[in-house]
Order: C-alpha cells, then sequence, then structure tokens
C-alpha cells in the first residue's frame, strides 16, 4: 500500500476514485458524469438528502457536474 497523491484542483474526490479504479486520475471527469446521471436516475432515493428534495435535485446535478465543484458525501 502506498498514498498516490491527485491534483487539488476541486475535482479531488473523482480523481481519486477514478485513480483507484481505473489507475488514471484523469478519467474524473467521467466519474463524475456517471455519478450525476446515477443521481438523476435515482431522485426519488437522493431528494432526502439534497437540499430542496426533488425540486433541487436539477440545480444540485447542474452545480456538480462542473469541472472543479467539489464532491462530496452524497457522491461517495
Amino acid at each position: 500500500m502506498k498514498i498516490l497523491k491527485v491534483k487539488g484542483d476541486g475535482n479531488c474526490l473523482f480523481r481519486s476514485i477514478a485513480l483507484q479504479t481505473y489507475g488514471d486520475e484523469d478519467l474524473h471527469l467521467m466519474i463524475r458524469l456517471k455519478s450525476m446521471q446515477y443521481i438523476e436516475a435515482e431522485k426519488d432515493y437522493f431528494k432526502n438528502y439534497i437540499e430542496g428534495g426533488l425540486n433541487g435535485i436539477k440545480s444540485y446535478i447542474d452545480r456538480k457536474s462542473k469541472d472543479g465543484e467539489w464532491g462530496d458525501d452524497i457522491e461517495l
């Protein structure tokens, strides 16, 4: 085991997942977009964790789909 560093550009959660899953942190955008697609597909579940419930899902996904936007516990 060893600690690997990823770029600290706001994409670090997605970079870390991409690095551990695919061995390439540059795939972070794919991980981000797939995460947002999953939240959209399962919005009835995620409405309980996103401010505004079902009404807040679209704005949450729009914001979190942007490069450099921090990921958090919902994406995990």
